[in-house]
Formats: structure tokens, C-alpha cells, sequence
């Protein structure tokens, strides 16, 4: 599947997920192309933990549950950034992140399998920390989402996009194609 079919056919799968297992390969494809993407600074802050077991999964879930989308699902990904690397006085963790997961979704859409960026259930400190515990990450590291990976259970309705026209302006916000 080329990048634009993968962009245009991509969408946040909020339903189940089906019990078929997800190659560990094809997850390592997925996570590749999470530690492909740019980097600040290229400090390459961002870590991946990959969830391939069920138990894994029951157990990131216990500490946060996420509304049985991430309880369902076959496999998931950790996303994690590195705060004890020297950043200078710039800090590019969110942004790192940001575009690992949007490449990790892309590729999991690539593959043939449905993803969420699913990062809500860990906004809170406390849920955070937990995680990160059962995750066995260091202190200086934050878990910004974990991304359920797998085939659709069921089929949920997926939303539309608002028209190009109604978004996209030229030289000003506003201004419409002369």
C-alpha cells in the first residue's frame, strides 16, 4: 500500500478487536517505523515497548482501563520518551512522540491491521507512574500512549472528514483559491 492510500484509509479503531494474533514481525515492522520518525534535535528520545502477550496487555490495562478498546486488542505498543537525555534548553519529547505514533499508525494501516492513538487513559500522574512501573521504565522516562494493534472484531462507524474547501485556505486564513 502506498503512503497517500495508507493516510487516506487510516482511522482510530474505538470498537473490539478480533483474538487473531498479531505477527511479532509485523509488530517490529510497526515499531520500526515509529523509531524512523523525525526527531528534535535528533536526540531520539522516544522508546517503544512492544506488547505481544496478553498478560502484558491485562496488565497495562489494570492499571488504566481504556473504555475495552485496548483490553480487546491481540497486541499493542508502548510509546515512551527519555527525559534524562541532554536536551539542552529545548525539549522535542511531545513532538518526537507525536510523530512516532502517527508513523506507527500508518504502518500498522499499511499492514493490513487497525490502530488507535490511545493516550487518555494515562493523562493522570498517577496512572502514568503505574504504568511506567508495570512497563519497567526508569523514572526519567514518560508513557505518552500505547497503541492497540490488531484486525477489526467488529466494524464501527467511522467518521467523516470535513471538505478540503472548508479547512484549507491561501495566504490568509479564510482565503479561498482565486
Amino acid at each position: 500500500m502506498d503512503t497517500l492510500t495508507a493516510i487516506k484509509q487510516r482511522y482510530s479503531h474505538k470498537g473490539q478487536f478480533s483474538l487473531e494474533p498479531v505477527p511479532l514481525a509485523d509488530l517490529e515492522v510497526i515499531a520500526q517505523a515509529g523509531i524512523d520518525a523525525p526527531s528534535g534535535g535528533n536526540l531520539q528520545t522516544v522508546q517503544l515497548v512492544i506488547l505481544h502477550k496478553r498478560e502484558m496487555i491485562e496488565a497495562i490495562t489494570a492499571v488504566a482501563p481504556a473504555w475495552g478498546v485496548l483490553e480487546s486488542a491481540p497486541a499493542a505498543i508502548a510509546v515512551l520518551t527519555n527525559s534524562s537525555l541532554p536536551q539542552g534548553e529545548w525539549n522535542f519529547e511531545k513532538e518526537d512522540y507525536s510523530a512516532a505514533v502517527q508513523n506507527m499508525l500508518l504502518a500498522a494501516t499499511a499492514t493490513g491491521y487497525v490502530s488507535l492513538w490511545l493516550d487518555s487513559p494515562y493523562f493522570a500522574e498517577d496512572k502514568q507512574k503505574a504504568a511506567c512501573k508495570v512497563l519497567g521504565a526508569p523514572e526519567s522516562y514518560h508513557l505518552w500512549a500505547v497503541l492497540p494493534i490488531g484486525k477489526p472484531g467488529q466494524e464501527v462507524g467511522r467518521r467523516e472528514k470535513q471538505p478540503f474547501e472548508k479547512r484549507v485556505s491561501y495566504g490568509t486564513v479564510g482565503n479561498k483559491k482565486a
